[in-house]
C-alpha cells in the first residue's frame, strides 16, 4: 500500500512559502513533491493555495527568495492596483520590474523587465485574496512608474482610462500624481503616455465614462464636465458626463443595469427625476460606444442643439471609430 504522506506543518495549509521556509517548517524536500504541494514558481510551494488569479499569483511570486528588489509592473501592476484594463489584456505572465542594473528575474511564468529607477519607485501595496478576503502586501511600482510601464503596451485610447483611474484615486487620497519626471526620460512609449495624461481628468468612475468622453472630444462637440453633481427636491445624482449650460447629461449603462432587477427600478427613478428637474439624458450602452460611436454622437449633437447650443459656423460633427471595450 502507497504510504501515507506526512501532514503539512498548520503554518503552510492553505498559504505559500519559500523552499528555503520548508526547512524552518521540517518539511523535507521529498515531502515537497508529493501531490498535495504546488509549485507555482521555482523557489516557491503552495498548499490549498488558489492560484487562479494575478493576486494570488503575484502573492505567490511574492514570497520567493534571492529574488533582487522588484515591484509587480505592467498590466500585472495595474491590476493590483485596480486600474481599468481593455478586455484584451492578457494575465498568462505576472510581470515585474527591477532596479537597473539587476538582472530581470527568467522564471516560467514571469515576464521580467529591468528599468533605470530608484528604490521610492517601489512601495507595498496591500491587496486582498478572493476566495479568503485575507489581506497581504506586495511589491508594486508607484503609480508614476506603473503608468511608464503601461505605455510600453498600451495604447493612447487604452491609457487615458489608466491616468483618469490614478487621477481619481490620488485625488480621494488628497494626493496629486506627477509623471512629468518619469516620462522626461524618454523611455518607450513615453510620448504616447504624455498624450494620454494630458487627455486625462479627475473624477472618472469607470473605462467606458473615459472611453465615451474621449469619443465626444474626437467628434468635435463640447467638452462634458465630469463629476457634476445635480441637486433637486431632497436627492443628487452625479452623471458620468454632463453640460451644466445646456442641462443635457449622458450615463452609461452596462449589462448589470439590464439584468439586476433593483438596479433596473433604481435606474427608471433616477431618469425620471432628471427629467423632472429639467435634465435631458442620453442613456449609453456598450453597442452604443464599441459598435455605433457615430449613432452616439448623433443622439448628443441632437440633445445639445435641442437646448441651445449653437456650433461655429461652418462646424461639422467629425466620424469616430470603434474603440475596444
Amino acid at each position: 500500500m502507497p504510504r501515507t504522506p506526512r501532514p503539512l506543518p498548520l503554518e503552510l495549509l492553505h498559504d505559500v512559502a519559500s523552499v528555503a521556509r520548508l526547512g524552518e517548517l521540517g518539511v523535507s524536500a521529498e515531502r515537497a513533491r508529493r501531490a498535495d504541494v504546488d509549485r507555482p514558481y521555482r523557489g516557491v510551494v503552495a498548499a490549498g493555495f488558489p492560484l487562479d488569479d494575478v493576486v494570488s499569483r503575484a502573492v505567490a511570486l511574492s514570497v520567493r527568495q534571492g529574488m533582487p528588489d522588484f515591484g509587480f509592473s505592467h498590466t500585472t501592476g495595474a491590476v493590483l492596483r485596480q486600474l481599468p484594463l481593455p478586455s484584451t489584456a492578457t494575465h498568462e505572465v505576472v510581470h515585474v520590474t527591477v532596479r537597473h542594473p539587476d538582472r530581470a528575474p527568467r522564471l516560467a511564468g514571469v515576464m521580467g523587465h529591468a528599468y533605470r529607477m530608484t528604490s521610492e519607485a517601489i512601495e507595498l501595496l496591500p491587496v486582498v485574496l478572493a476566495t479568503t478576503g485575507e489581506q497581504r502586501f506586495v511589491p508594486v511600482l508607484t503609480e508614476a512608474w506603473l503608468f511608464a510601464t503601461l505605455s510600453s503596451v498600451l495604447s493612447v485610447d487604452d491609457l487615458v482610462p489608466v491616468a483618469d483611474a490614478l487621477r481619481t484615486q490620488s485625488a480621494a487620497a488628497g494626493r496629486s500624481i506627477d509623471v512629468s519626471a518619469v516620462l522626461a526620460e524618454g523611455r518607450p512609449g513615453s510620448a504616447r503616455a504624455a498624450r494620454a495624461w494630458a487627455l486625462s481628468v479627475v473624477g472618472a468612475r469607470s473605462r467606458p465614462e473615459s472611453l465615451m468622453r474621449l469619443t465626444i472630444s474626437r467628434a468635435g462637440l463640447p467638452t462634458p464636465t465630469v463629476g457634476h453633481t445635480i441637486e433637486a427636491q431632497g436627492w443628487t445624482a452625479t452623471p458620468d458626463l454632463a453640460w451644466p449650460d445646456f442641462r443635457v447629461l449622458v450615463e452609461y449603462e452596462g449589462d448589470h443595469h439590464r439584468t439586476d432587477a433593483r438596479q433596473f427600478a433604481h435606474d427608471l427613478r433616477r431618469f425620471e427625476r432628471y427629467r423632472d428637474s429639467g435634465w435631458d439624458a442620453v442613456r449609453a450602452t456598450k453597442l452604443d460606444l464599441f459598435e455605433h460611436p457615430n449613432e452616439f454622437t448623433h443622439r448628443v449633437e441632437s440633445r445639445l442643439r435641442e437646448r441651445g447650443w449653437r456650433p461655429r459656423r461652418g462646424w461639422r460633427r467629425r466620424p469616430v471609430r470603434p474603440l475596444l471595450p
